[in-house]
């Protein structure tokens, strides 16, 4: 999606009980994509009155490939804890690079005593300029030669308007790698027939070897500039895996394949 928009907003009822920081997290990921900056609007209720001093502020979690496997997550960079009842409006650069999704939340802690609660509201909205394709899952049993390249197609098919388009991320995860057996690399073509689309580009400089068993490949930003979007309509991204040279005979790759398209 891209555009303005405004996120669910985050109901919390927190105890706090240390001056260790804790979290409480949307349920709602968001993908990574054509985010630059995110506002949030933090309104604090219910401080306890004669607890404990509070410290309250916006946070961010971060997940590089998965969402069931994210970063730690900390407190957003700019401004000041929340410490009394009140309205509090942030304005947050997101750290967009090597990462795939992001959820926003409140850190909570006590900088004093030893016991507090507090209620309120985080709201969040952002500009992104940016869609993320669905995702796609590539089961490849590679031959025993090494110059044979299969590609699919991913985002389902469907071509895009060249329109507006400035990059394209892609986040690999490699499941069931038997026998270290693939190879792979991101690859485009720019078309104006799409009964015709021709022949795949390379986006990447090399193949980009694989470990035996499960493991992933970090997004990247992968430029466009190679596919001559000028002179075209569309455009569609690919996937093209190889068998590896030292790759045994008795092998099998499954991948999963979530990529995003940034505009200008």
């Amino acid at each position: 999606m891209t555009g303005n928009r405004e996120l669910p907003p985050l109901t919390f009822d927190v105890t706090l009980l240390s001056t260790s920081l804790a979290f409480v997290w949307s349920q709602k990921w968001t993908p990574m994509i054509g985010v630059s900056t995110i506002d949030f609007a933090l309104d604090v209720r219910a401080v306890m009155a004669g607890g404990g001093a509070v410290s309250l502020k916006p946070s961010l979690q971060y997940a590089a490939l998965r969402t069931d496997r994210p970063d730690e997550g900390a407190l957003i960079t700019s401004g000041s804890g929340v410490t009394a009842n009140g309205v509090t409006h942030y304005q947050e650069s997101a750290s967009v690079a090597a990462k795939t999704w992001w959820r926003h939340g409140v850190g909570f802690q006590l900088t004093s005593g030893t016991f507090s609660r507090a209620q309120g509201i985080l709201y969040a909205a952002l500009r992104q300029r940016g869609v993320l394709l669905p995702p796609d899952e590539i089961v490849f049993q590679p031959t025993n030669d090494t110059a044979a390249v299969s590609y699919f197609p991913l985002g389902g098919g469907v071509p895009m308007a060249t329109s507006g388009v400035d990059l394209a991320r892609a986040t690999v995860i490699l499941l069931d790698n038997l026998n270290n057996a693939c190879e792979w690399r991101m690859v485009g073509r720019a078309f104006n027939d799409p009964l015709a689309r021709g022949s795949w580009v390379s986006l990447m400089s090399g193949w980009q070897a694989t470990t035996t068993g499960d493991t992933g490949a970090q997004p990247a930003d992968i430029s466009l500039s190679g596919l001559s979007l000028t002179g075209a309509q569309w455009f569609e991204l690919g996937f093209a895996v190889r068998k590896a040279v030292d790759g045994s005979t008795n092998s099998r790759c499954i991948f999963h394949v979530t990529t995003g398209v940034q505009y200008t």
